[in-house]
């Protein structure tokens, strides 16, 4: 019989209970923005994962644009939707699988997760020093550079995702 201690029984009480499958972090401690490796932020982490298929009424509706402020070329926009409480590279590899005008590809990096690597297949350039900047268009009309990366950025319905191809010298 297998003995479990109570901090063991209680975060699988709290996984079972949040029905989550994979997860990216928690508790306090510094987080990385997928900022090209810029853009570090402290603060709080939060569990965040996949969730199991859900139902339609527990999808939350998201937009996901592309744009590139290096060449200026034309934006584009897709809709797509996370699990409740799901994080936002689930709502990307979802799109990549029924749309395949969207692309992205990724590194994993053991302490801060996915690294936004390309967005339909134009890549960040360290010689060029371009990267792929996240940033969120909030409901309320706000944009803003999560402190999180694709991994554990938990989208809010119809939240506007921005993929934005840039350069370290616009954003020092």
């Amino acid at each position: 019989m297998a003995v479990y201690s109570t901090a063991s029984l209680m975060l699988l009480l709290l996984l079972v209970f949040l029905n989550v499958t994979s997860g990216c972090g928690g508790g306090h401690g510094q987080g990385s923005g997928n900022n090209g490796g810029h853009g570090q932020g402290s603060g709080h982490g939060q569990v965040c994962g996949t969730t199991t298929a859900a139902p339609v009424s527990s999808q939350t509706p998201i937009h996901i644009v592309v744009t590139n402020s290096v060449t200026s070329g034309p934006s584009k926009t897709y809709s797509t939707f996370v699990s409740f409480r799901g994080i936002l590279i689930g709502g990307m590899r979802r799109l990549q699988e029924a749309d395949n005008t969207f692309t992205f590809t990724y590194t994993e990096d053991p302490n801060y997760g996915p690294f936004l690597q390309s967005v339909n297949g134009l890549h960040g350039n360290f010689s060029q020093e371009t990267y792929w900047m996240l940033q969120v268009k909030l409901a309320n009309g706000t944009t803003i550079t999560p402190n999180v990366g694709i991994g554990c950025y938990i989208p809010n319905a119809n939240d506007e995702i921005i993929f934005k191809y840039t350069s370290y010298a616009s954003h020092p």
